[in-house]
C-alpha cells in the first residue's frame, strides 16, 4: 500500500467550517497539497471527539504544512452533521461520510462485523501517494502530534535527501545515506 497512488477518492461531507453539504474529490487538490485520512468508526462515541477536538485544536499546524485533514466514519451524512452540530459547532476539515463502506474497505480498515471502520491513519503526499498507513483498535486513539511529525519528516527527508532516525523532531540533524 505504501507509495501507491490514490488518484480517485471522493465523497460527500459536511463541509469545512459550516454544516453545509458538499463533494470532496482528492483531485481537487494540487501537488503542493497532502491529505491526511482520518477514519474513525462513528460519530457519538467517546473516544471519537477526542481525536477531532485534538485535530481542530492542531488545525493551524496542518495547514501550514499545506495539509488537509478529511475525516471519515461509515455515519451517514445526517448523522456526522448532526454530531458535527452538537459536539463542535463547527469543523475546520470536511466530515466524509462512507455509509456504502467503500472508503473504508479500500484502505482495508473495515470492521464489517460491526459496519463500522477501524482507527486508520492515511497520509497522502501532494502526489497523491500513500506515504504511511496505519490501523490501530479502536478503544484507543491517536497522537495527532505524530501525525504532524511524521508530514514534517516526510517534507525534509523529500526536500533534502536525507533520511530522518526513529524519534527524529523539526529542526534536528537528519542522517545522510552513506555517511
Amino acid at each position: 500500500m505504501i507509495n501507491e497512488l490514490v488518484d480517485e477518492l471522493y465523497g460527500t461531507a459536511v463541509l469545512p467550517n459550516g454544516l453545509n453539504l458538499g463533494e470532496v474529490d482528492v483531485r481537487d487538490y494540487n501537488e503542493n497539497e497532502w491529505i491526511v485520512l482520518f477514519f474513525i468508526p462513528a460519530a457519538f462515541t467517546w473516544v471519537c471527539p477526542t481525536e477531532f477536538n485534538a485535530i481542530k485544536s492542531k488545525y493551524d499546524e496542518f495547514e501550514e504544512l499545506n495539509t488537509v485533514v478529511w475525516g471519515i466514519s461509515t455515519d451517514g451524512i445526517e448523522v456526522q452533521r448532526k454530531w458535527v452540530q452538537e459536539a463542535f459547532g463547527f469543523l475546520p476539515f470536511p466530515f466524509v461520510t462512507d455509509r456504502n463502506w467503500t472508503l473504508s474497505a479500500l484502505f482495508g480498515c473495515l470492521n464489517e462485523d460491526e459496519g463500522v471502520s477501524y482507527r486508520c491513519t492515511v497520509i497522502l503526499d501532494g502526489n497523491h501517494r500513500i506515504r504511511h498507513y496505519s490501523i490501530n483498535d479502536n478503544n484507543v486513539g491517536r497522537e495527532i502530534g505524530e501525525i504532524l511529525r511524521l508530514i514534517k519528516a516526510f517534507k525534509e527527508s523529500d526536500s533534502s535527501g536525507q533520511v530522518a532516525q526513529c524519534g527524529w523532531c523539526p529542526g534536528q540533524e537528519m542522517i545522510t545515506p552513506g555517511e
